[in-house]
């Protein structure tokens, strides 16, 4: 009997040298998971139990568990490298089989799905085109080597700061109404009164030139400071700021005897605007190659819908916003490429840096204003006023009408074919076939108007080019960020984690995976860091659990009990040995 229990000890020995010797084997082995050998002691039984001075039949080796506690987070650099921080397990498909392995060896293969070192693909969610994760049924995680679809720009964000120290241009162009009347030869000498809207204008010829010999009249509250060349007559604004077209009751007396023709009515189509005399420059002498013209300007890349790359450069005007103790006005002019386009200017003119003569088209340059920019005594921004079918005007009659801190402007109404053909800017709310609406939104939130020099603190827009593949990284999250040429990042999958209720009762199946077992449960996925799922580290593989000090302990102590159990059998030897030699 002695003997058959220095045999167990010596298998139970010998089964906890092995299993200690697979520790430290294993010991560089990423994901791996030691063992321990687990005895129970053997008593033999009988149909009637045993009673109590029965002695022990041995050892017997029940069961040789995996300990499934965290390893070392060894971080390598290599992007699709992954370590499981905390609970949970990669899933692997083996040609249709589920494994499940903490070994986060991974990388591409030719056909661009991600693999392990031994080929087994890993589970997953693939990314839309959008970079939306498609949830639902785990499969092949494949990366697409395609270029991304780029962007459109429709939306551009600005935080800048505006020098309140520039000086002030001439605000809006002070208003001009003229006029015309027909003439009947009249005799040097002969005086004339010309009745406007019941104010009278004295008037003189001498036989070749006409003058006004009176003041300054007042029409519905505004006053006009007349003026005449041949035979028209012009009355000029005094006050800064563009006032509603009037229609004009006039009558022209000869008040010496000699008569003339009434002049002609005067309506709205009739108004001619000029720029006004304040001293300073003013925005209807803005000229984009004269920089005394502008108080400061800044440009943004944009794309079109083809991924082209251009330039939009705003124009900063710093314009006279009349009731001074409100705070001050910036008019915003933009340009794309060297175009200049405005809300309310005919989309067939092609106005450009290079061929700038705005007269010549016909164009008044105040037209090009796009939006007005509203500061308080403090420097922070009012608001925004948007002209898109709002003639830029007196910037204290916008004052009481400002938006919030954006505004759109609408490039469709210009031809830029020559450079953007067959592209839009925008949104596509239209989805397939495109129909891009043409418009750009301008958020200036946080922008100031301190005694500080013109700076850009912030710019951002949301298009871009298109763009390859150039890197990975993966979050915590276990989601696999796409790294672009075009500087973009993107979605492009997802890595689960799958949870068991008992991990000790996974069946290992070799090269640090395991199978389901009914002992393990069925597994349970999330998204890394959900519940107690544990995090994914990217670029970091995680290290064997083996403490190899512990290990080689108890390595020694498995030798004393092999040495000793075969004492055992030698000692029970040398009993047999005396009882044969009994004679």
């Amino acid at each position: 009997m002695s003997f058959n229990i220095g045999l167990s000890g010596l298998r139970g020995a010998q089964t906890d040298l092995s299993v200690t010797g697979n520790n430290i084997a294993n010991a560089s082995t990423t994901g791996f998971k030691q063992s321990r050998a687990e005895f129970g002691d053997v008593y033999n039984a009988s149909i009637l139990g045993t009673g109590r001075l029965t002695v022990g039949s041995g050892v017997l080796t029940e069961r040789v568990s995996q300990q499934h506690t965290q390893g070392n987070v060894n971080y390598t650099d290599r992007a699709l490298d992954m370590a499981i921080n905390g609970n949970g397990y990669f899933i692997l498909s083996n040609e249709g089989q589920r494994e499940y392995t903490r070994a986060g060896y991974f990388d591409l293969d030719k056909d661009g799905f991600i693999t392990n070192n031994t080929g087994k693909r890993l589970q997953g969610y693939e990314a839309n085109l959008n970079g939306d994760i498609q949830s639902g049924a785990l499969g092949d995680i494949q990366l697409t080597q395609t270029n991304i679809q780029p962007r459109a720009t429709s939306g551009i964000e600005m935080e800048l700061n505006l020098d309140s120290r520039s000086a002030v241009a001439g605000g809006a162009s002070r208003t001009v109404y003229s006029f015309s009347f027909n003439e009947t030869a009249p005799a040097a000498g002969d005086e004339f009164t010309a009745t406007i809207n019941g104010e009278d204008i004295d008037l003189e010829y001498d036989g070749t030139n006409w003058s006004i010999t009176s003041g300054a009249i007042t029409i519905d509250g505004e006053q006009y400071d007349p003026s005449i060349s041949g035979n028209q007559i012009t009355l000029t604004s005094q006050e800064n700021g563009r006032f509603p077209d009037q229609a004009f009751d006039v009558e022209l007396q000869n008040t010496t005897g000699t008569g003339v023709d009434d002049a002609t009515d005067i309506d709205a189509t009739d108004v001619a605007y000029t720029g006004g005399s304040s001293g300073n420059w003013e925005i209807a002498n803005f000229d984009p190659r004269d920089r005394s013209t502008y108080t400061d300007a800044n440009s943004t890349s944009i794309y079109d819908s083809l991924g082209n790359e251009h330039v939009l450069r705003q124009y900063y005007i710093k314009v006279d916003r009349d009731d001074v103790a409100g705070g001050n006005a910036w008019a915003v002019l933009t340009s794309i490429n060297g175009s200049f386009f405005g809300p309310n200017v005919d989309p067939d003119a092609r106005l450009t840096e290079d061929t700038w003569d705005p007269a010549g088209l016909g164009i008044d340059v105040e037209d090009l204003v796009q939006a007005t920019k509203f500061f308080n005594t403090q420097g922070d921004l009012q608001g925004v006023r948007d002209h898109t079918g709002d003639a830029y005007t007196s910037p204290a009659q916008l004052a009481g009408n400002v938006r919030d801190a954006s505004f759109t402007i609408n490039i469709g109404d210009v031809d830029f074919s020559s450079v953007v053909a067959g592209a839009g800017f925008g949104t596509n709310p239209q989805g397939d076939p495109p129909d891009f609406t043409n418009e750009i939104n301008f958020n200036f939130r946080g922008s100031t108007q301190y005694g500080a020099r013109f700076a850009v603190q912030s710019q951002s827009q949301d298009g871009y080019t298109t763009g390859r593949l150039a890197g990975l990284e993966v979050d915590q999250e276990g989601i696999i960020f796409g790294r672009y040429t075009n500087g973009q990042n993107r979605p492009v999958g997802q890595v689960p984690l799958a949870t068991f209720t008992n991990p000790e009762g996974l069946r290992p199946k070799g090269s640090t995976a395991w199978l389901e077992t009914t002992e393990s449960g069925i597994p349970a996925i999330n998204q890394a860091g959900a519940g107690i799922t544990g995090n994914i580290e990217g670029g970091a593989l995680e290290e064997s659990n083996v403490d190899l000090s512990e290990e080689l302990v108890k390595m020694i102590i498995a030798q004393r009990n092999y040495q000793a159990n075969a004492k055992t059998i030698q000692t029970q030897d040398t009993l047999t040995q005396t009882i044969i030699n009994l004679r």
